[in-house]
């Protein structure tokens, strides 16, 4: 049998990406947040009221303990009065449940309000300034889908 020579073309290989687009930037670059440091007036009140809310005590140094939370370390510094302005937003997975667990400890949370994407919040401030949004679902199956 003799071979038949192709008519077609051979097609080029895929146009190789510039190397240029598949770098990282200049160094040095920013790959993330180490830590987070908040000056309250008694650290080591905030950090036994953070811990019993969820967030995991860290080592650290006696007088600038520290707490984490999803990948996230808080450090807490003495300050000299109150700190104000500060609002740290904590995702939960059961925002009901969360609020009702902080009622039982006599924490007083803040009126839940639902926002137009059907999830959640709530604030709790303690009372070194600090105020900690917690957000979470609440859609219903009747609510209607909003992406």
């Amino acid at each position: 049998m003799a071979k038949k020579k192709s008519a077609e073309k051979k097609k080029s290989p895929a146009k190789k990406p510039e190397i240029e687009a598949l770098t990282y930037p200049v160094s040095p670059h920013v790959v993330g947040v180490d830590w987070l440091e908040l000056r309250v007036a008694r650290p080591r009140l905030t950090v036994a009221q953070l811990a019993a809310l969820g967030f995991s005590p860290r080592e650290g140094d006696e007088h600038e303990p520290m707490v984490a939370l999803g990948g996230v370390v808080v450090k807490l510094r003495n300050g000299k009065g109150k700190l104000a302005g500060v609002v740290l937003q904590v995702a939960v997975d059961q925002i009901r449940l969360k609020r009702e667990q902080m009622i039982a400890m006599q924490l007083k949370p803040g009126p839940m309000k639902r926002s137009k994407r059907g999830d959640a919040t709530f604030d709790w401030k303690d009372e070194n300034g600090l105020t900690l949004r917690f957000v979470g679902p609440v859609r219903l199956p009747s609510d209607p889908r909003r992406d």
